[in-house]
């Protein structure tokens, strides 16, 4: 149903705190693509990606939502980009010895790895960033454990290994806490066959739906999510499906349609690239 939600186009009339530290995201996304195309040179310019934030807000200002931003984010934003990429820079948790050979690389049924490679034993791995605004100590062992079964992360082993031929069976996610206190884990997992294969059975029943669905337009009927409340409050698009009930004479009502690219991160050509020292 959520997928129905995006490729329909609507959003909230909204921007909450999540929707900041996405755009604060894919400005380091940028820059971290760009410090291991450069051979992890810290000496990179942080323009690009002081630019990537800033082509993100006007774009939410442009689109005619409301911005809540009661903690000043935005103010904030560039000065906490330029500390967490010293920070990265200044630990390089990814082991000099092992081989970066993918940088932003589009892979099968719409999904991009941050960064592949392989390890010294020439194992395959991906490096997955993700950030979040604000993560009480307390916290962390809860969001290392939510990254463990992740569709989005299964996803991404299965596509690179169908990239590059091999299995993957190992990820890291590096965590960037903003607040309270700047913060950067690097987490490792290791993927389950078995329960890889269980994803790709399930994924394949959602890429059917999800293709009668292109082939009929907005008329086929999407099975209902199993949950409706996240960890900071119920789905964005509650209203949309139970009181608005996807009627698009009703939808503006909470929501606008925008032409919304699929997760367009001003970098060069995303693909699997040749080693990078």
């Amino acid at each position: 149903m959520k997928w129905w939600m995006h490729r329909a186009g609507y959003v909230s009339k909204y921007v909450n705190q999540g929707d900041l530290s996405s755009s604060f995201g894919d400005a380091f996304h940028n820059w971290g693509a760009r410090y291991y195309l450069a051979g992890r040179d810290p000496r990179i310019p942080l323009k690009p990606s002081l630019d990537i934030w800033e082509s993100r807000v006007q774009e939410l200002r442009d689109s005619g939502r409301r911005i809540d931003d009661e903690k000043g984010f935005i103010l904030k934003a560039p000065q906490l980009l330029a500390d967490a990429t010293a920070l990265y820079a200044k630990i390089d948790p990814i082991p000099k010895t092992w081989t970066v050979s993918a940088i932003e690389a589009t892979l099968a049924e719409r999904c991009r790895i941050d960064i592949g490679g392989t390890d010294q034993w020439g194992v395959p791995f991906y490096w997955d960033f993700k950030t979040t605004g604000n993560c009480r100590a307390t916290d962390e062992n809860k969001r290392r454990d939510e990254f463990e079964c992740s569709w989005q992360m299964l996803h991404y082993a299965w596509a690179y290994g169908q990239a590059i031929g091999k299995d993957v069976h190992r990820f890291w996610v590096c965590y960037i806490i903003l607040g309270p206190k700047l913060k950067i884990l690097c987490w490792d997992y290791a993927v389950d066959p078995e329960t890889l294969a269980w994803w790709k059975q399930s994924a394949e029943y959602y890429w059917t739906l999800m293709e009668e669905a292109e082939k009929s337009g907005t008329n086929l009927t999407v099975p209902m999510c199993a949950e409706h409340f996240k960890k900071f409050g119920k789905c964005e698009y509650f209203d949309g499906c139970f009181r608005l009930k996807r009627d698009p004479n009703l939808m503006n009502q909470g929501y606008i349609r925008i032409e919304k690219p699929y997760r367009d991160a001003q970098i060069s050509e995303a693909t699997l690239c040749p080693p990078v020292a």
